[in-house]
């Protein structure tokens, strides 16, 4: 009898290298693109702001990292003939403050970038596509990545930050990536 996947979906986890001087050069960029927080938002961020130069400055910082991402992507999908950063922002969640299910668009890639998460701050959940098969029911991939790891996955891929219950603030940079 054969069993076989019929679907996959991808995730890259990547640990940052020497990440706290590469926080400390993202830090020094984010402050040139302010957060703010406006009336339909639970989180402060600069998405809704003009951040001309931000996805440059992002990608040279972690530069090798995104080698090594294109590396690894294409390895998987070797017809993929080019992969860009197309927009990068921040997101701050004070006490209270989250994420409800989103997520980015149809195709492509998105990722996050973990600057500051408390050891009692709220997780990240990805929601599975598909109810379970067995028990028909929604399930959710929730972890609680430590500082410093970079998260990429399919941008379809519905996606929350549980509230934040901590004293202390949790920080992420998320972009999306275009595929050819």
């Amino acid at each position: 009898m054969l069993q076989k996947t019929l679907f996959d979906i991808p995730i890259w986890i990547k640990e940052i290298d020497n990440f706290h001087h590469k926080k400390s050069e993202i830090d020094m960029v984010l402050s040139n693109f302010p957060e703010t927080r406006n009336d339909t938002n639970t989180f402060f961020s600069n998405r809704s702001t003009s951040r001309d130069g931000l996805s440059k400055s992002f990608v040279n910082i972690l530069s090798k990292e995104f080698v090594e991402l294109r590396s690894s992507i294409k390895k998987y999908k070797p017809e993929i003939k080019g992969i860009w950063v197309t927009d990068v922002w921040s997101v701050t969640y004070e006490k209270g403050d989250y994420q409800a299910t989103h997520n980015h668009r149809s195709t492509g890639l998105s990722g996050i970038l973990h600057l500051e998460n408390p050891s009692d701050g709220p997780n990240l959940n990805i929601m599975m596509p598909w109810n379970d098969w067995i028990h028909d029911t929604t399930k959710y991939y929730s972890v609680k990545y430590k500082v410093g790891t970079m998260v990429v996955m399919p941008s379809f891929l519905l996606h929350s930050s549980e509230p934040n219950l901590s004293n202390q603030r949790k920080r992420v940079v998320s972009w999306d990536m275009r595929i050819e």
